[in-house]
């Protein structure tokens, strides 16, 4: 399940490589493509889809355990302790899960390059994305993610998705850096009371490339 979730990032982040070009080299973007659609909008995006970069202070310190990384964008750590299992790490995706109360607490990574760096298409792209996987698996999310506003991660804007619900909790950054779009997700059961301090602490980590 998680080579298809990875296929259908590259599926919905792929046309974005083409935002790069000048007009002349694709004048006319297919309107049923909603990342081409989302590049070409004049207006403001609505508030749901886009935030004000923030960097709330949590006050928790970075994760100091194994450290991980993707190929080309960014390095992280995970939390002290535990069993973790992991793979693809050095790769342009990679996984690494350890079991909780109720379930496991998961963390999926992945780079893609594209020539935007813009991210309220980015952002539109991967809610794509997590429409599709909530076809393909119905109660993926509990409920579905919506986007937050903005934030920053060790210096660097970047989006949020996010929800939570009775039985799971989701929570997604992502951001462009020198033309490879890099995404965190974290995916663990609702009951586990140091879930978001594990969030937190990940994000706290990361050293971008």
């Amino acid at each position: 399940m998680r080579s298809r979730a990875i296929a259908l990032l590259v599926a919905a982040l792929l046309p974005l490589t083409a935002l790069g070009c000048s007009p002349g080299d694709d004048p006319d973007p297919s309107a049923s493509d909603p990342a081409a659609s989302a590049s070409q909008t004049p207006t403001t995006p609505e508030p749901a889809e886009s935030g004000s970069p923030s960097s709330p202070e949590t006050g928790l310190p970075p994760a100091t355990g194994q450290a991980l990384e993707l190929k080309g964008s960014m390095s992280f750590r995970l939390p002290e302790g535990g069993e973790w299992h992991h793979t693809g790490d050095g790769s342009t995706t990679l996984y690494a899960g350890h079991p909780v109360d109720d379930g496991y607490f998961d963390i999926d990574a992945s780079e893609i390059e594209t020539s935007n760096t813009e991210l309220d298409p980015l952002a539109k792209a991967s809610l794509d994305i997590r429409h599709q996987q909530a076809e393909l698996t119905p109660g993926r999310f509990d409920p579905f993610p919506t986007r937050s506003p903005n934030r920053e991660v060790s210096g660097r804007a970047g989006w949020v998705l996010e929800s939570t619900g009775k039985k799971s909790t989701f929570y997604e950054f992502g951001t462009n850096i020198d033309g490879l779009t890099a995404i965190i997700t974290f995916q663990y059961p609702s009951s586990y009371g140091a879930g978001k301090e594990w969030v937190e602490s990940i994000l706290a980590s990361i050293e971008w490339k």
